[in-house]
């Protein structure tokens, strides 16, 4: 069991369940995080962020921001991107449907690449400090 972790500590690897703890192996350069969050945009045009597990179902915040993130080191990632957030805009919808989240009807979802300069308590967590556009679908 030790030799297996100290494999994947000393190569940077990850090969479950032995991990180099990326959380802990790196050191933080800038008070800044970029994170890429998904918005539901309703009929009158108010835009929502998608935080909780229920309304991004079966995913969570940052497993769907970790999997669009490598999405878009992929050549040509646009249509995918397009094909995953139309995928998310249904289930999303589907699930407010079945009542399993209380979030708004939505007319269409984007895809926002969020940036905050870190402040103590995350006082700033709802007012991230720029938001770029990086897609968007109807249904």
């Amino acid at each position: 069991m030790l030799a297996a972790s100290a494999y994947d500590v000393i190569h940077d690897e990850e090969h479950w369940p032995f991990s180099q703890y990326p959380m802990f192996s790196r050191i933080a350069e800038k008070r800044e995080l970029t994170w890429l969050r998904l918005y539901v945009v309703t009929p009158d045009g108010q835009e929502f962020p998608l935080l909780t597990h229920r309304q991004v179902f079966p995913f969570d915040q940052s497993r769907i921001s970790k999997a669009l993130g490598a999405i878009r080191t992929r050549p040509d990632h646009d249509d995918e991107i397009r094909l995953v957030l139309k995928n998310c805009l249904h289930r999303y919808e589907r699930l407010r449907e079945q009542r399993r989240h209380d979030g708004p009807p939505a007319s269409r979802m984007r895809l926002y690449e969020v940036t905050w300069t870190l402040h103590p308590a995350a006082a700033n967590l709802n007012t991230p400090d720029s938001r770029t556009l990086i897609g968007e679908v109807l249904p």
